[in-house]
């Protein structure tokens, strides 16, 4: 064969098939005007490794070559680090990136083919040198998020089931919808369910539908969620909350794109991409007894794990920076400016709530602060019965002097508010982020009087 001839800035493709020469479909439907293709039935590859750095992509079989595809890997992985490979099996698609395996499980490389390969190299290239700092609705310019993002961008233009991994208020539904935007289900509905919200009895009318009578408040027809996102995207939020007899049917709606509706004999077809979400470690629930493995095999296929703000704190002065615009104007306020120490009380913090929690925490500071300056005594009042304790033992000088206990900022952030709002609890608690109920228990707990602030 002859050597590589490259032209300008293409990267090369390298397909390795077997002897059945079971890969050359794939090879002829590579677009030539976007990559270089060079086809191998076996033998020596080495004269197309060694020294070149424009393979981008080797495609090869399972039991290609005398080693086979994981003995190629080895050989050639330390060679070439930056290149993927594609290896097909019997099951679906095995994607190697960047030191990590992913399964496409039943899915098919000769009609996606060109669409992979230009996540894989175009976009890639295109983005290599660039820190984003977002990704549609997702904020972030770490480079835990960056891994998120191109994780995002792989995945986005397939129709394989993804799994979203993170804690509550890491943004597993912007993720979700991310994904769908950027996908060829873009212009289909985005349809999400919250699975832990549903009871057990009514999740399988939810996601598959019901027949009129199907039970006893059944008084109409009723399309489910699979009928609803027909073209599009379904996201199962929570799914490690689901039944396990719901399971069962879940399953089997995943594997035969069938569901039937609840007292209904016929069978319709399902036209859905699959997004699941859990904040939950899955593969424990499944060790416990509580999740089917073969319902986690099946929705693991592409996971992605969205960090907890406490692992990527270098983006929390983009967050606060991105929600004080955001919610300015709402609270009928412009020209926000945060004072740096403002700044660094925000970021001191762990949020176990993560973003979602930040989010709430500017918002009430926006509501706290006067003369359009977010200052530190304004973020200390929104924290109130909330803070977490890394700041208060951080030994930190503010306004307040020195902080020495969490119950005594508890009680000044109280205070400073029944001030704010002349003894009004119900404005209080507002501003606190909290209800009358648990002000009303922190005023007997500190023996705090509201006839002492008088109202104007």
């Amino acid at each position: 064969m002859a050597p590589i001839a490259r032209s300008g800035s293409k990267k090369t493709v390298l397909v390795i098939d077997d002897e059945y020469k079971a890969l050359v479909p794939i090879f002829k439907a590579i677009n030539r005007e976007v990559y270089e293709v060079i086809y191998s039935s076996g033998g020596d590859v080495s004269k197309y490794i060694e020294g070149n750095n424009q393979v981008g992509v080797i495609i090869t079989d399972l039991k290609a070559t005398r080693i086979g595809a994981i003995g190629l890997l080895n050989k050639i992985k330390n060679i070439l680090p930056e290149t993927a490979f594609l290896i097909t099996s019997p099951t679906g698609v095995i994607l190697y990136k960047d030191k990590n395996f992913y399964e496409y499980l039943g899915h098919s490389l000769l009609h996606s083919i060109n669409e992979i390969l230009d996540v894989l190299l175009c976009s890639r290239n295109h983005n290599q040198n660039k820190r984003l700092h977002s990704f549609g609705a997702i904020i972030g310019a770490s480079e835990v998020m960056q891994e998120v993002y191109a994780r995002i961008e792989i995945v986005a233009k397939t129709n394989i089931t993804v799994l979203v991994q993170g804690e509550t208020g890491t943004g597993k539904e912007l993720v979700a919808k991310t994904i769908h935007v950027r996908s060829q289900r873009s212009k289909g509905p985005f349809v999400p369910i919250n699975c832990g919200a549903i009871p057990p009895t009514l999740i399988e009318s939810e996601l598959f539908g019901h027949e009129k009578g199907a039970f006893s408040s059944a008084y109409q027809t009723k399309k489910g969620l699979f009928e609803i996102a027909h073209g599009g995207t379904i996201f199962l939020d929570e799914i490690a909350e689901i039944d396990k007899a719901s399971q069962v049917k879940l399953l089997r709606v995943l594997q035969e794109k069938t569901a039937q509706r609840v007292g209904s004999t016929k069978v319709y077809e399902t036209n859905t991409r699959v997004i699941a979400a859990t904040s939950k470690d899955l593969q424990k629930e499944v060790f416990a007894g509580n999740f089917r493995e073969d319902l986690f095999y099946r929705i693991n296929v592409f996971p992605i794990y969205l960090p907890p703000l406490r692992e990527r704190k270098d983006d929390i002065p983009i967050l606060v920076e991105y929600f004080t615009t955001k919610y300015s104007r709402e609270v009928g306020k412009k020209g926000i400016r945060i004072t740096r120490e403002a700044m660094d009380v925000f970021c001191r913090q762990e949020y176990p709530g993560n973003v979602r929690e930040l989010e709430n925490l500017v918002i009430r500071s926006l509501i706290s602060c006067k003369n359009n300056i977010i200052d530190t005594p304004d973020v200390l009042d929104s924290l109130s019965s909330t803070l977490h304790k890394s700041f208060y033992e951080s030994n930190v000088n503010t306004s307040f002097g020195n902080v020495e206990s969490l119950e005594d900022i508890e009680k000044n952030a109280i205070i400073n508010a029944l001030s704010k709002t002349k003894g009004n609890k119900k404005a209080a608690a507002r501003i606190l982020g909290i209800t009358r109920r648990l002000l009303y228990l922190r005023l007997k707990k500190y023996d705090i009087g509201v006839e002492n602030f008088s109202r104007v």
